[in-house]
Parts: structure tokens; C-alpha cells; sequence
């Protein structure tokens, strides 16, 4: 993914250029290998030509799923009830569909997916303490014309919390606010061995697209909508964490209605780049993030863990986004074999035969949705999820990286403190003790501050044991709910696609 991007004036649940994103997301951590698909571009992952979607399948009812998984087991072949088949029809939740020849409305083959209506996260609603805050990201507005254009966004807050004004505000900010945000967060308390959730990456070509666009399309583009279901999953992510939830930036950041402008977070500004340049300079210079024989073996075991586990779930990301951009293809290729079968169908002479390829083609149509409806689940449910858990493992692989610096540190101090000891024994030997005052003093202070940086160092250490106890909680429980969730939508779309095929098979026989 592209660094650049248009931030204040050029920059890229619900979950940070300026513009928004529903959240991964729209947030992309690409540093994959792979099947190459770049999901920053909605053009490349979401061709015009295969966007028609239909509507978003029900809710499935968790007793019929389980029930329609355990028939998907039964014994198959002759000793297969016979019973298997119907089962499993009644199993499926879909909305009823007319039947083949009643289809009354022929949905359009390309038309433009529109994003379904977001329901504001409530990952932070329970505090433990009775306490909750909800933040819901909403009604982007583009600013401005061409290049200097920027969106806007609508942050909603619903919260019990007494050191707010009011239970509900909002305030309007511009995506460099959240980067903004961000960065304050992880000055503040990456030291203490937190984990801050990172904002959506910038996205320059994807930002290009909406400033150069009309503003009514740009608004509503299937990319805004994306940043801003990330931007909402980045918010309320970060509210889930209580040191996060309480801190003063955070507090203005959803309250204040004017916030001084983050220039510095603008993909092409000086100060952006200076910072690139610094970073790329520190990165060279740096000391090891790691710690050779780590007193702690168990923070080099789990670090190992991170790295692997990050390394697997990039990989999944870019197959997820390769199945995703499949099934598009898939949904396009079938409005194109519904188009052909309908041209065939009035061409042909033989009544029945006409009418079966008439329906056909009109199945064939439905379809086309089915595919383009499972496209986006497995986009929004899952490949979302995986994106926003490898920016979250980088969290938590660059907190590791604060505990090594500070052990470093630490160490440097202890050397220096070890060579003026040395020094000082030196001089009492060679009897030349004009300056062993002045050397006691350094060595005070420096044992001063080799103290502090061994609590410092214990102190993170600490923190980040808990950090990770409560992160693999909530992964656990949150990839749990999402795949379930996943696998119900897939399970009703296959159960949908027999149906449609069960209802054309009398037809098909009625040929003569």
C-alpha cells in the first residue's frame, strides 16, 4: 500500500489524508506475499463491471445452522438417508423467492454495490463498572475542490461517563484528526507497555479518486464508506482500553469542537516528510528490538508467537482479498452467461425450450447476486477482521520493541556506571584522588538512574504481560464470533443456491 496520501491537504467500528473509511480498514496492511491484489483500490478489488449486489441475506437462526452442519455430516452414498436432501432445504433461513417463472423485476447485471447501513460498534459499551461509550462515525462531507479537498466526518458519542458534558455530542473531523489522535496516544503510553489500536493507512490513490470526483458520488463512494467503518472500529477499539478511554486527548478528541490542525500528518507536508526522514535515519541507527538472553524467556517465546502468528494472518488477508476479487469475477461471468442464455431464448423457436432458457437466464441472474452478496460477506465479516488484527500484531510487535529499548537503555546505563566504578578504583590506586569526588557524584547519579530504568523496564515488562493476557481474549472471542458468523452466511447461500436449482430442475425435465 501506497504511503502517500492526502491528509490535511493531501493524504489515507468504525475503528487513520483526509478522508474516511468500516474498522480493518479501510485501513490496509499489505506487506504481503502472494497473490497480488491491492484492496486500497476499489477499482482493482471491486471491478465495475461485477458489483451488482443484492440484498444482504437474513440473520441465520443458529439452531437450523447447526442443525444443517450436522446433516452436511450424515453418511453419503448408498447408505445416505434419504431424508438428506430435504433436510437440509428446511434448514435454509434465506427470505422466500418467487418462484423461477414469477420473477417479476430482472435485477440490473453491473450495477454499483451500495454499501448496507452500518450499525454503530459497541465493542466499548461495557466498562465492567455499569459505565459505557459508544462512538458512531457518520454523514462524510467532502471540503473543498480539487486537490485542497478533504472529507469530513460526523463523530456521534453515546456515553454514561460523568466527565463528559452531555450523554450525547458530536463533532465533525477530518481524517488527519485521527492520526493525530493516534500518535498522542502512542507517545503517551507505549512506554508503559500498552497497545494502542493503529488507524487506517493512508491511501493517496483512493483519496485522489474522491477529491477529484463530484461531491454527491464522492460522499457515498464504496471507499469513504470502507474508511469510515474503519475509523470506527479504530475509535472504539481504543475506548475498550481503559487507560485510552480516560485520557485527556481522547476526551477532546470526541468533545472539542475545534482541534488544532495535525499538519504534520499530511502525506506530502514538510514536517511529513522531515519525520519520514528522522525515522528512516533512527531505523538505520536503532539497537536491536530484541533482547539477547532475555531474562523473561517467556516474552522471546511469545514474541516468536506474534511474529509467526502475523506473518500466517498477512497471507490469509491477500488469499481472503484473492477470493473476494473471485467471486466478483464469478458474479460478472454469470451476468454475462444470463445475458447470452436470454439472447438464445428469443431466438429459439421451440416454445417450451424458449421458455426453460427464459428461465434459466433468470436464474442465472440470481445468482449473479447470490455470488456478489457472498463477495462482500467475505469481505466485510473476514477480511476486514484478518486486516485489523495484522495492524494490531504490528501494535504489538512495536510495544515489544519500547521494552527492548528501554532494556537497551538500561543496560547502557548500567556500562557507563560499571566504567566509572572502574575509573574510580584506578584512581585510588594510583593515588591520584583530586578527582574522585567529582567521579562519586556520577557514580550516585548514575545509580540513581540505573534504578529507575530497571522499574521502568520491570513496570513494562509487567504491564505488557497483561496487555497480551487481555488481547488474546479478545481475539479469541472476536475471530470466534466472526467466523461463526461467516460460515452462517455461507452455509445460507449455498442452502439459496440449491433451492434456486431445485426449482429450476422442473423445468429442465418439462423439455420435450
Amino acid at each position: 500500500m501506497s504511503d502517500l496520501e492526502f491528509g490535511d491537504e493531501v493524504n489515507l467500528n468504525g475503528s487513520g489524508a483526509e478522508g474516511g473509511g468500516s474498522g480493518s480498514g479501510d485501513g490496509g496492511l499489505n506487506p504481503n506475499e502472494g497473490v497480488s491484489v491491492n484492496l486500497d483500490s476499489d477499482d482493482e478489488l471491486f471491478p465495475a463491471a461485477a458489483s451488482a449486489v443484492a440484498k444482504p441475506l437474513a440473520p441465520a437462526s443458529t439452531d437450523k445452522t447447526a442443525k444443517a452442519f450436522a446433516d452436511l455430516d450424515a453418511p453419503m452414498g448408498d447408505n445416505a438417508p434419504s431424508n438428506t436432501v430435504k433436510t437440509y432445504e428446511a434448514a435454509s433461513v434465506m427470505p422466500t423467492v418467487s418462484g423461477i417463472a414469477g420473477a417479476s423485476e430482472s435485477p440490473t447485471p453491473f450495477s454499483v454495490y451500495s454499501a448496507p447501513a452500518r450499525k454503530p460498534t459497541e465493542s466499548a459499551q461495557n466498562a465492567g463498572d455499569g459505565t459505557f461509550i459508544i462512538v458512531s462515525i457518520s454523514d462524510s462531507m467532502k471540503v473543498g475542490d480539487g486537490v485542497n479537498a478533504y472529507m469530513r466526518f460526523k463523530v456521534s458519542t453515546r456515553t454514561n461517563l460523568t466527565y463528559f458534558k452531555s450523554s450525547q455530542f458530536s463533532v465533525f473531523r477530518r481524517f488527519s484528526d485521527f492520526l493525530g489522535l493516534h500518535e498522542k496516544l502512542v507517545a503517551k503510553h507505549i512506554s508503559y507497555g500498552r497497545i494502542v489500536p493503529p488507524p487506517p493507512e493512508k491511501n493517496m490513490s483512493g483519496m485522489t479518486k474522491v477529491k477529484m470526483g463530484k461531491e454527491e458520488s464522492s460522499s457515498g463512494s464504496e471507499f469513504i464508506q470502507r474508511r469510515m467503518a474503519a475509523l470506527e472500529r479504530f475509535i472504539n477499539r481504543c475506548l475498550d482500553h481503559p487507560n485510552l478511554r480516560n485520557d485527556p486527548d481522547m476526551r477532546d478528541f470526541l468533545e472539542r469542537e475545534e482541534l488544532p490542525k495535525a499538519s504534520h500528518t499530511s502525506a506530502l507536508s514538510g514536517k511529513s516528510l522531515m519525520k519520514r526522514f528522522s525515522s528512516v535515519v533512527e531505523t538505520a541507527t536503532a539497537k536491536p528490538t530484541k533482547i539477547p538472553n532475555d531474562p523473561d524467556q517467556w516474552f522471546e517465546m511469545k514474541l516468536v508467537h506474534v511474529e509467526n502468528l502475523e506473518n500466517q494472518l498477512n497471507k490469509l488477508a491477500v488469499n481472503i482479498e484473492g477470493l473476494v476479487q473471485t467471486r466478483q469475477h464469478l458474479s460478472g461471468h454469470s451476468a454475462t452467461f444470463a445475458k447470452s442464455v436470454a439472447m438464445l431464448g428469443n431466438t429459439e423457436e421451440h416454445t417450451v425450450l424458449s421458455r426453460a432458457l427464459s428461465q434459466l437466464s433468470e436464474l442465472e441472474e440470481r445468482i449473479e447476486h447470490l455470488h456478489a452478496n457472498q463477495s462482500q460477506h467475505d469481505y466485510d465479516l473476514f477480511c476486514e477482521l484478518v486486516r485489523d488484527y495484522c495492524g494490531l500484531l504490528k501494535a504489538v510487535r512495536e510495544t515489544f520493541g519500547q521494552r527492548a529499548k528501554q532494556w537497551h537503555e538500561w543496560q547502557g546505563v548500567e556500562s557507563n556506571l560499571l566504567k566509572k566504578k572502574e575509573s574510580e578504583g584506578r584512581m585510588q590506586v594510583s593515588g591520584r584522588t583530586e578527582k574522585v569526588p567529582v567521579v562519586k557524584a556520577e557514580i550516585a547519579q548514575l545509580e540513581i538512574s540505573s534504578a529507575q530504568m530497571k522499574s521502568e523496564f520491570e513496570k513494562i515488562s509487567e504491564n505488557l504481560k497483561m496487555e497480551l493476557g487481555q488481547f488474546e481474549e479478545k481475539r479469541v472471542e472476536e475471530f470466534k464470533n466472526k467466523l461463526i458468523q461467516y460460515l452462517e452466511t455461507l452455509l445460507e447461500s449455498q442452502q439459496t443456491l440449491v433451492r434456486y436449482w431445485t426449482e429450476f430442475i422442473p423445468e429442465a425435465k418439462a423439455i420435450v
